[in-house]
């Protein structure tokens, strides 16, 4: 039970598609619209396509219920039916009898319910969820339902929900009939930063409260963890409330920062063992810093971390280089009493058993470091991002999140902030995170070409021109 210290009279974070919880995101009421309309004209058939969590159902189930005494409607949500079973369903659906065996008979079974409701003008509608799970010959089973037609119009209205991986089974060969007649299709997106805070605001009004029970620091934080899933969103917000129980107080980035670190929790989050790419604004920088000063000593290809300053949020680190290696290291250091004992070989005394012991735990610490590092340079190199932060992102940014904007040469202002540099004394070991995206040298920002990346600044040419950008605040 969440606590009442909030002033909630329920959860506002329930997990279960709800219509009367419904955001109205600009995508999902674009959506909402376009179905409800293609429904109205008889379209046939309408495709609501989106990644996991971001709200299929609920526009579904929203459509069903504004339109309660307009559409008759049924629901089937098991893909994992033969042709022959999804017939019966639809049946059932509909309240029918008969039709059991071949397509045709269901066909003819629901024919006159279908013409009833037309001469009515009530259109008869069948939501599908989880659409790209069907098998084939259902798929071929649905083409068939919505050939049935009176005066030029589809008597039954079909929308299918599922993820987008869908359009690829619609450019097979064998569907390609189907694909052509879903003409109307809507693919969902994540909710940018400014819909990540309404939509949280949204449903704790909802529940009875006009608190400001997360900071702004916190809701943006769960905004990046949750890439703007909502049903993610939902998650990290139903837990932070739960370990606020009896506490009270703002939830902010710390709160989000521990639950995003349990190593219970963080697999729903990261399912893949790994932060998002190109999401985090001290990413590359914090990962390096904190490896490197949990090791406590320098390694073979780095050394320690010195910061040199935080702008913007970020953290500008520099890490040095070193030749020696950490063993050579500490067996220089440790005196030879400490390796020997009395009377014994070398390096058999138990001092020198824990300096060994103490040892291999470095190295392999200082071997996980290395494999962490490479496997960062990877993704910064990967074009491809898990989600762009700055796709849906709406015009103008919401007060409540204030940045830094980096200081250019004069007379050539860009507005790009810089989050962290990671400065490496190899060219290609460089990066930077701008408007929270790391890039190297030569990688394209925001119609920009990034030229260098110095200790700290970060060199940006457009059109002939180069723009200079750096750290704003220096600790």
């Amino acid at each position: 039970m969440i606590s009442s210290q909030y002033g909630l009279q329920r959860n506002p974070f329930r997990g279960a598609p709800d219509p009367a919880s419904f955001f109205p995101s600009a995508r999902h009421r674009l959506a909402v619209e376009l179905v409800s309309r293609a429904i109205t004209e008889r379209a046939g058939l309408v495709l609501v396509m989106g990644a996991i969590g971001l709200g299929k159902t609920t526009v579904c189930r929203t459509v069903q219920e504004q339109h309660r005494g307009e559409f008759v409607t049924g629901y089937l949500g098991n893909p994992f039916l033969s042709a022959d079973e999804f017939g019966e369903q639809i049946l059932h659906e509909f309240g029918q009898e008969g039709g059991r065996g071949s397509s045709g008979e269901v066909v003819r079974a629901l024919r006159g319910f279908l013409t009833r409701h037309f001469r009515e003008r009530r259109p008869v509608v069948l939501f599908i969820d989880e659409a790209h799970l069907l098998g084939p010959d259902v798929l071929e089973f649905l083409l068939i339902l919505t050939n049935v037609q009176e005066k030029g119009e589809h008597l039954l209205q079909v929308v299918l929900s599922g993820q987008s991986e869908f359009q690829e089974t619609l450019r097979r060969p064998r569907f390609s009939s189907l694909n052509q007649r879903l003409g109307n299709r809507i693919e969902l997106r994540p909710l940018s930063r400014r819909e990540t805070v309404q939509y949280v605001e949204h449903r704790l009004r909802l529940a009875g409260t006009r608190k400001r029970i997360f900071s702004r620091a916190g809701l943006e934080m769960i905004w990046k963890v949750t890439r703007g899933t909502p049903r993610l969103i939902n998650q990290v917000c139903d837990h932070l409330l739960r370990r606020k129980e009896g506490t009270g107080g703002r939830i902010g980035r710390r709160e989000v920062s521990r639950l995003v670190g349990d190593p219970v929790f963080s697999p729903l989050l990261f399912p893949d063992g790994r932060p998002v790419r190109g999401r985090w604004p001290l990413g590359a920088a914090v990962l390096v810093a904190t490896l490197l000063l949990a090791t406590g000593v320098r390694s073979p290809e780095f050394g320690p971390v010195r910061y040199d300053g935080i702008g913007g949020g970020g953290v500008s680190a520099s890490v040095t280089m070193s030749g020696t290696t950490d063993s050579q290291r500490v067996r220089q250091q440790v005196p030879a009493s400490e390796k020997r004992g009395a009377g014994s070989g070398p390096d058999t005394a138990p001092d020198a058993t824990k300096v060994d012991t103490a040892l291999s735990s470095m190295e392999a610490r200082l071997a996980a470091l290395h494999q962490s590092i490479e496997g960062l340079q990877d993704d910064i190199r990967d074009d491809g991002f898990a989600f762009d932060p700055t796709a849906d992102a709406p015009p103008q940014e919401d007060p409540g999140f204030s940045d830094e904007v980096a200081s250019p040469r004069p007379g050539k202002e860009i507005n790009v902030r810089v989050g962290a540099i990671v400065w490496d004394d190899r060219p290609e070991g460089r990066m930077a995170v701008l408007d929270d995206r790391i890039v190297h040298k030569g990688d394209g920002f925001s119609g920009y070409r990034v030229t260098a990346i110095n200790e700290h600044s970060v060199e940006l040419e457009k059109g002939g021109k180069t723009y200079v950008v750096g750290i704003v605040k220096k600790f």
